[in-house]
Formats: structure tokens, C-alpha cells, sequence
């Protein structure tokens, strides 16, 4: 019996699997939050994006200075945002660099074995009357 232990110490025809095995799963984590991080700064573009449209908008139609309503502005802000979240409430208010428009998200950035909340917020003000 002591000669066939040596012999299996020196054998290596299963350590190419042992190995995989090892950094399998490292590597499916790494890979699905780097899919994550690309989806939460494409989320964070469209929100920045979706923000600025609506002030514009707003801007123009706002007449007499008087700014549409709340429901039109976030039905305006849900249709131009394409985002990865479905959850974005757009507010606005009249302030002294024209119309203030935010919007604010919740991103869920999953990396396989934790899930955390990311807040995002973006704000543009777009001025009254240079149309």
C-alpha cells in the first residue's frame, strides 16, 4: 500500500478540472456584475437623458408661465426614459434658472451573491422663453 500513495500524489490527470472548479465561480460573478455595471451606467445615461428632454419640453410647454401638470410631466418623462429600471419619478418646479425638472431611480445592482439598492438622481433646469 505505501507504493501506491506516492503514485497518486504525482498523478495530475484530474487538476485541469480541480482548477476550473475553483475559479468557476469567481469568474461568474465578475461577469455578471460587469454586466450589471454596464446596465447601471446605461440606466444612469437614460435617466440623465430622459431628465433633460422632459425640462425642455416643459419648457416650451409652458405658457403664460404656467408649467403642465405633474401627471403630463411624468407621463412625458416616462416615455422619453429607457432605462433598465421601471420605477422613475420626474418632478419639476419653476426656479430662478427657469424649469427644474428631477428625476430620481433606484437601480438594483446584482453580483450574484449580494443585491444592493443604487439611488440616481439626475437634474437639469432648461430656461423659459428661448424657443
Amino acid at each position: 500500500m505505501s507504493r501506491r500513495f506516492p503514485s497518486a500524489i504525482r498523478d495530475q490527470s484530474g487538476a485541469s478540472a480541480a482548477e476550473f472548479a475553483l475559479i468557476l465561480a469567481p469568474l461568474i460573478m465578475l461577469t455578471l456584475g460587469s454586466i450589471n455595471l454596464a446596465a447601471m451606467v446605461y440606466t444612469s445615461s437614460a435617466l440623465h437623458y430622459a431628465v433633460e428632454n422632459t425640462a425642455r419640453w416643459t419648457a416650451i410647454k409652458a405658457t403664460g408661465g404656467a408649467m403642465p401638470s405633474s401627471t403630463a410631466l411624468q407621463a412625458r418623462g416616462a416615455s422619453v426614459y429607457r432605462g433598465a429600471t421601471t420605477n422613475v419619478t420626474f418632478t419639476g418646479v419653476q426656479a430662478a434658472c427657469g424649469i427644474k425638472i428631477t428625476g430620481v431611480a433606484n437601480y438594483n445592482f446584482t453580483t450574484g451573491l449580494t443585491s444592493n439598492t443604487v439611488p440616481m438622481s439626475a437634474t437639469a433646469c432648461y430656461p423659459m422663453g428661448t424657443f
